[in-house]
């Protein structure tokens, strides 16, 4: 039988053991950074400005370790007093994992050459491949990444992006014509029809232009 938590990690490919009385709110987010935001300020207020942190974002580092681009296992384990049934009146301390995203092969999640991998629920257990799509970075939110940039046509005039889009979800469209520092601009507002949705960019620059898709 189990106890109670004692503690939780996150090990794999990065590693990190959370101290101290942390908590989280109902869909409140965790998110691990590889570098301390207490002390490493400026990288810290950089991080914020170019990803919009929600408010009152929760976040940890810096972690050990690193992510692979293809085939990787990141574990979520809880530490808890279990109970030997051959010895009942004695309790031990073991780690337990409360979940897991396992791929070591590199075959089973989607491609992450262009995005990040993006978890569509979290009641489903997290080496579910089918949970899990490619998307626009969104850290810190949970459930931010529904629609998603499917891909780009260009001509000599002009831009269309197309969005596979979620049902009634408001979305903003925005450009930057560089990543060190970007100024985002608004390119278009839209709400999401369930379907394939096109939005153009009449000026686009004559060099490069970056685009992300989120929620206002």
């Amino acid at each position: 039988a189990q106890d109670r938590t004692q503690g939780w990690r996150a090990t794999g490919g990065i590693r990190m053991t959370f101290e101290g009385d942390l908590s989280l709110a109902p869909g409140q987010a965790l998110l691990l950074v590889s570098f301390d935001p207490r002390e490493a300020t400026a990288r810290w207020q950089q991080f914020q400005r170019i990803w919009q942190l929600p408010a009152g974002a929760l976040v940890v580092g810096p972690y050990r370790g690193r992510l692979a681009d293809r085939g990787e296992t990141v574990r979520l384990e809880t530490l808890v007093s279990v109970v030997d049934p051959s010895q009942p009146d004695q309790q031990r301390l073991a780690w337990m994992t409360a979940d897991a995203v396992e791929d070591t092969s590199g075959s089973l999640l989607p491609d992450t050459s262009w995005g990040s991998l993006n978890r569509l629920a979290l009641e489903l257990p997290g080496e579910d491949r089918l949970q899990w799509i490619v998307a626009e970075p969104t850290p810190g939110w949970h459930g931010r990444a529904r629609s998603i940039l499917q891909g780009v046509l260009w001509s000599s005039r002009f831009i269309t992006l197309q969005l596979a889009t979620e049902l009634d979800q408001a979305l903003l469209i925005e450009y930057t014509d560089r990543l060190e520092n970007p100024n985002w601009q608004e390119l278009s507002r839209l709400t999401g029809n369930g379907e394939m949705m096109q939005v153009i960019d009449t000026d686009p620059s004559p060099l490069h232009r970056f685009y992300r898709v989120r929620t206002p």
